[in-house]
């Protein structure tokens, strides 16, 4: 696309808020956003963004003195897996090196001796790694209903929740009804092309496209006059999204995951019935299980009009395997059409997904109830 000087603007923020992290003797505060730990394109986009915005305008109380940093919810490592999240970077000039990973920041060390408060974007319950945040935390914006056992203090933390398709629409709206003045071209794209692909290019026929999400696109396409369609935008990050061929099994695992109560839930970029077929696909499995500290993951997959889930316990972790799957085959909130597949491997279930519509997005809720209902320890 068409560069402006916008990369400069976001460029020369990201450079700051990494020397600032580099030397903690020049600041007292920080404000930290965070995007969840799946930190995937719409996470990361998101928290970028909405950092930048704190930066620029101290919305929502942010202190003046206070350095606003972004925080990708991985280790490096496991960031440059996620391809799609690379390139939309590196397309807009932005180097992957200025930015910041759970990895390269003692987070606890910044709770301890520095005035810390934290945003949330993109999720609304913390890890457990990172806990030690919850009480900083003065910001959530998300787009899933709130978790049973969430207990924010709405006196306190100012929560922006409204199921749409994208986080990034909730930024987007933000961005346009607070600054709109600051949103270059280019924070734009990042922005529009999040939304395009978390909404399915916004086919309303895929079921994830909401009011909103429709009403910001359209207001960023008439503005900016993107180059690439609804549709070739969608499959060139898609491509890129999908394409694993220089990834291993276990580097695809950890490509898209998230954390519900304990429990791993990768979604992959195929089918989990072919990701076991994969040389080593079953030994990564355990490993991840393993490194996980949790005896049971669910995993989702999908490929050209196809979905399928699998449930994968260790020995011993037989009950709640079989809660899960009850609460899967049995809820009255939303109907995957589930059909038992054939697997070779005793400890995994597999479940052929008929209602193509509904996604890992729903499957979560009914994980976190299965779990909360349960007595059986994870580890």
């Amino acid at each position: 696309m068409d560069k402006d000087n916008s990369e400069e603007r976001l460029v020369d923020y990201l450079k700051s808020a990494r020397t600032s992290l580099e030397h903690p003797d020049t600041f007292e505060k920080i404000h930290i956003v965070l995007g969840n730990e799946s930190c995937d394109l719409d996470s990361s986009i998101s928290a970028t963004i909405l950092a930048f915005l704190l930066h620029k305008t101290r919305l929502n109380g942010i202190p003046e003195d206070a350095l606003v940093v972004p925080i990708q919810n991985v280790s490096k490592e496991n960031f440059l897996i996620r391809s799609d999240n690379c390139n939309i970077y590196q397309e807009i000039g932005i180097p992957l090196g200025l930015l910041i990973y759970k990895d390269q920041i003692d987070i606890e060390d910044l709770v301890l001796s520095k005035d810390v408060t934290t945003t949330l974007v993109d999720h609304h319950m913390l890890s457990k790694d990172l806990e030690i945040l919850e009480s900083t935390v003065v910001n959530i914006f998300d787009h899933r209903p709130l978790e049973s056992g969430t207990n924010w203090d709405q006196n306190k933390v100012e929560i922006v929740m409204n199921e749409v398709g994208s986080c990034s629409t909730l930024i987007t709206d933000l961005f346009i009804s607070s600054a709109e003045q600051l949103l270059s071209k280019e924070l734009a794209y990042l922005l529009y092309a999040t939304i395009v692909v978390d909404c399915k290019a916004l086919d309303s026929s895929k079921g994830k496209a909401r009011e909103l999400d429709c009403k910001m696109a359209e207001l960023l396409e008439n503005k900016y006059n993107f180059n690439d369609t609804r549709q070739t935008l969608f499959k060139k990050i898609m491509n890129l999204r999908t394409n694993v061929s220089n990834l291993t099994p276990k580097q695809i695992l950890y490509k898209d995951t998230k954390i519900i109560k304990g429990v791993p839930v990768p979604s992959l970029p195929m089918l989990v019935e072919n990701f076991l077929k994969l040389k080593g696909g079953y030994e990564a499995l355990k490993e991840f299980a393993a490194e996980s500290g949790t005896s049971v993951v669910v995993l989702k997959g999908a490929d050209r009009g196809r979905k399928d889930v699998a449930v994968f316990g260790n020995a011993g972790s037989e009950e709640l395997k079989a809660n899960i799957l009850e609460v899967f085959f049995n809820n009255k909130e939303y109907d995957f059409q589930f059909s038992k597949q054939k697997t070779i491997y005793r400890n995994i279930t597999l479940l052929n997904q008929g209602n193509l519509k509904l996604s890992r997005k729903q499957l979560v809720p009914l994980i976190e109830y299965a779990l909360s209902n349960n007595s059986v320890r994870l580890g």
